[in-house]
């Protein structure tokens, strides 16, 4: 972590659990300081995700893209660069933005992605779609994958409802890898990725045929 992001999420951090009742699960699967670059991905319902993701890590830093409107704001640019955020222009294929993830996940530092691309509110995960960029990601950056599970009721996280973040065991570089070797495109990974994301909160995407996901 950051000097400044370690002395801020020591503040804050267990009052955000409290006061917003998140209740973390599989915090065994969250990687080591140590253990290098990690995609995070989870289902997105609201604007708070990344503040309840960051909140429920306790090890690491969670880096994430913010559409770059946001850092015309004097005031606040400098506050969410020093928390890890950096811009991303919305609507385009921004490759400076994405050479950047790339970049942060092989400096051995932990990225938050939402294979969604967008909030999802009150919507089952499981019908909504999946954007490819993050298996383009994964696969480019040769990085493990950690799935997380954001649960709360109706599939609306608000802001003073319960709500479970549930950490998933990690998925292997080696296996993103295999799947492109077999000529898996990018949208079948992110699929792959997303279906492990909604099999933590009990969900299981399926084929046009009725299949399960593999």
């Amino acid at each position: 972590m950051d000097r400044f992001y370690r002395i801020c999420h020591r503040l804050v951090a267990a009052p955000i659990r409290l006061v917003f009742r998140i209740r973390v699960t599989g915090r065994e699967n969250e990687p080591a300081p140590d253990a290098g670059g990690y995609l995070v991905c989870a289902n997105h319902m609201s604007a708070w995700d990344p503040v309840w993701l960051g909140a429920a890590f306790r090890k690491r830093q969670l880096h994430y893209m913010a559409k770059e409107e946001l850092f015309k704001i004097p005031l606040l640019r400098g506050l969410i660069r020093a928390l890890g955020t950096y811009p991303v222009r919305r609507g385009v294929a921004d490759m400076t933005s994405i050479k950047n993830t790339i970049s942060i996940l092989v400096s051995g530092r932990c990225v938050g992605m939402f294979p969604q691309g967008t909030r999802r509110k009150g919507e089952n995960p499981l019908d909504t779609e999946v954007r490819s960029g993050v298996g383009m990601i994964a696969h480019r950056a040769g990085a493990d994958v950690l799935p997380v599970f954001i649960r709360a009721k109706g599939y609306i996280s608000a802001p003073f409802a319960k709500k479970e973040i549930i950490i998933g065991e990690p998925i292997s570089h080696s296996t993103i890898a295999k799947m492109r070797e077999a000529h898996a495109g990018y949208k079948e990974v992110a699929e792959f990725i997303f279906g492990r994301v909604c099999a933590l909160g009990g969900l299981e995407r399926k084929d046009s045929d009725g299949r399960e996901r593999q």
